[in-house]
């Protein structure tokens, strides 16, 4: 062949070789449009889209959800769940709260807050209440920097992740978070809230899941609570099959804010050489130091609290510890019982007015050493209302 000829011929096969392999090879991905990978300020509070062929295998039912800060106090320590079932009940609701929440219109919300209540519940009309319900989680959080995303609805759980940041304000907050879901899809008021916390690498640990039977307002009103005998309206409900037993309790302020510490916490102390190892093993992440002086915001310190316990001493008695946390230094503590369930019933005294501050306790309870306090010791919180 000529050499014209010939270098024609290995172009073809070159060519031919290259589209066979095209052929053979699965389509490449172009790369993602930068500008629709922006972040979404709503996408928290709304149902993550089932992947494509999933619509319909999800266990999610349809939903909405706002998340709203309803103020700087908290007023309740364990998440409250009310359905409301009408415009009517929706009043009914706001009116029996409104001396404790923020349920206002926020003409300009902050960085730090949302738009108002007042606003979120606008759309709520009889026309919307005909086919939904709206699920309402009052809980508070005992910083400001916290916020909340609404993983599952089912007709049976309720998840809320609490997504924790790198840094947080020292500032207490109240939140009302707010579901709206189909009436046929959730006729029930008894299920479950399922509460997990998100660190800000996206790790996600189960905090608690808690039964609830939630409150229904509607047109009717909510029954009242049977009110208790004048002379035992501070005295908690008696537990079922338990007594009560002698005990001393003292309340130490501890401070020491660490995000993601769940509370309360209690540990049972049975010898000096445990009180060492944790007055060791703690003293490194709360103020157990000596106070020279004791103000009006503080108290003895702790090594000042715990002097007394040695050897002699858990000869005849056993110590519990249970470390709590406030959004407030304002807000004070009294041990009201201890019973043999073992478990410990705990006033808390919310003042008018509360600091800014958070607040680390440590509250110290001495029990006879005959008192049983093996298995899991459990502790009860009471309002004992604004002062």
């Amino acid at each position: 062949m000529r050499p014209l000829t010939v270098l024609l011929y290995l172009c073809a096969i070159l060519c031919a070789g290259m589209l066979a392999s095209c052929a053979l090879r699965p389509a490449e991905l172009s790369a993602p449009d930068p500008a629709a990978a922006q972040h979404d300020p709503d996408a928290a509070l709304r149902p993550a889209a089932p992947p494509a062929g999933l619509e319909g295998e999800s266990p999610n039912l349809a939903f909405t959800a706002q998340a709203v800060r309803t103020g700087s106090t908290v007023y309740v320590r364990e998440p409250v769940v009310t359905i409301v079932d009408s415009v009517i009940g929706l009043g009914r609701y706001i009116e029996e709260n409104k001396e404790q929440c923020d349920f206002s219109h926020h003409e300009d919300p902050a960085a730090d807050n949302a738009v108002g209540f007042a606003d979120a519940v606008a759309e709520y009309d009889e026309d919307w209440f005909a086919d939904h319900r709206l699920v309402l989680v009052h809980l508070g959080e005992g910083s400001g920097s916290v916020r909340h995303e609404v993983t599952e609805v089912t007709p049976d759980v309720i998840e809320i992740v609490r997504l924790l940041p790198e840094e947080s304000t020292a500032d207490e907050a109240a939140w009302h978070i707010l579901i709206g879901v189909e009436r046929a899809d959730f006729p029930n008021s008894g299920f479950a809230l399922k509460i997990t916390a998100r660190n800000p690498r996206g790790e996600e640990k189960p905090e608690k899941q808690i039964p609830v039977t939630a409150a229904v307002y509607g047109d009717e009103p909510v029954p009242p609570a049977v009110p208790s005998e004048p002379d035992e309206q501070d005295k908690p409900e008696e537990p079922d099959g338990y007594e009560d037993v002698e005990f001393t309790a003292l309340a130490v302020r501890t401070d020491g804010y660490h995000d993601g510490a769940r509370y309360p916490a209690v540990t049972v102390i049975d010898s000096a050489g445990e009180l060492a190892r944790y007055t060791e093993e703690f003293g490194k992440l709360y103020d157990f130091s000596h106070k020279e002086k004791v103000y009006s915001d503080s108290t003895v310190g702790f090594v000042d609290a715990v002097a007394g316990y040695d050897e002699a001493w858990f000869a005849d008695h056993r110590l519990v510890l249970v470390l709590l946390e406030e959004g407030s230094g304002s807000v004070r503590f009294e041990v009201m019982r201890v019973t043999t369930e073992p478990a410990a019933v705990i006033g808390v005294h919310v003042p008018e007015i509360c600091t800014d501050d958070m607040a680390e306790w440590h509250i110290l309870i001495e029990l006879d050493r005959s008192v049983d306090v093996s298995g899991e010791f459990g502790v009860r919180f009471v309002s004992k209302g604004t002062e």
